[in-house]
């Protein structure tokens, strides 16, 4: 028996962003079963259920690891940074080449693009302006110029935008 009724799998589906048609190629399933699951016409597979389930406990630990080091920039300056850029990847080709530690956890980038607008949710109740970058190759290759790409040379450069 499924961990998820059929409304709670859709709300979940709707919460990483997913369509159901993409929601069938990640789970390797025709898109009418997952209008069947979501429909409650078919019982969703314990397998099936417990992968969604881990998308989802995967958005949420990524929003928590990265609210816990803005509370730790806030503690080391004393105070809430004024606007702090989070780089969105728009299509998975340039989440995969920019980003292949997290496209191996999250394997689709609306599911990575979902925890960045929780992200932005959670730090809004906290009085705090994150601003979501789309990540723009050939500009960012332009700012590096001749330095190494790199996790801190991609946040320079949405600092340098949000500066624009």
């Amino acid at each position: 028996m499924s961990k998820l009724q059929p409304g709670q799998f859709d709300e979940l589906l709707f919460g990483l962003g997913l369509s159901h048609k993409e929601t069938s190629l990640l789970l390797n399933v025709k898109p009418f079963q997952v209008y069947n699951w979501v429909n409650g016409i078919d019982e969703i597979p314990e397998d099936q259920s417990k992968r969604i389930l881990d998308m989802e406990d995967l958005v949420e630990d990524y929003v928590f690891t990265f609210m816990a080091e803005v509370d730790s920039i806030i503690e080391e300056k004393g105070k809430k940074p004024t606007v702090i850029p989070v780089i969105r990847y728009l299509g998975n080709q340039i989440f995969k080449k920019y980003m292949p530690n997290e496209h191996i956890k999250f394997t689709y980038f609306k599911i990575f693009n979902s925890a960045i607008s929780r992200i932005r949710i959670d730090a809004a109740r906290d009085e705090i302006n994150v601003i979501a970058i789309n990540f723009d190759p050939e500009n960012y290759t332009q700012f590096l110029g001749d330095n190494e790409d790199s996790l801190q040379q991609r946040t320079a450069w949405a600092e340098a935008i949000v500066k624009n």
